[in-house]
């Protein structure tokens, strides 16, 4: 409605509309890989590096290489499990 009346508005809608797809697009390049497809790829170092940065910095060394440990762990049995289908999802 702010735009109404203006010259060429259809444009100005358009562009207002892009703005922030092109934030999006811009921030989520410095998003870090996914832990789960680092390990997938044979990375496990970089994957243990970004689940040290998902856990609080307060927490004590020893709990933090815990967590890290458990959640890698999980993970890793995650992708030794049967693989679900398409069509299973589904049903």
């Amino acid at each position: 409605l702010m735009l109404a009346g203006l010259p060429n508005d259809w444009r100005w809608m358009l562009v207002s509309g892009s703005i922030p797809a092109l934030g999006l697009f811009t921030t989520t390049c410095f998003l870090p890989e996914s832990p789960r497809w680092l390990l997938k790829s044979s990375r496990a170092d970089e994957a243990k590096e970004t689940v040290e940065l998902l856990v609080h910095k307060d927490e004590s060394p020893s709990v933090r290489q815990q967590v890290v440990a458990q959640t890698l762990a999980d993970m890793r049995q995650d992708f030794a499990g049967e693989q679900i289908t398409w069509s299973e999802l589904f049903s």
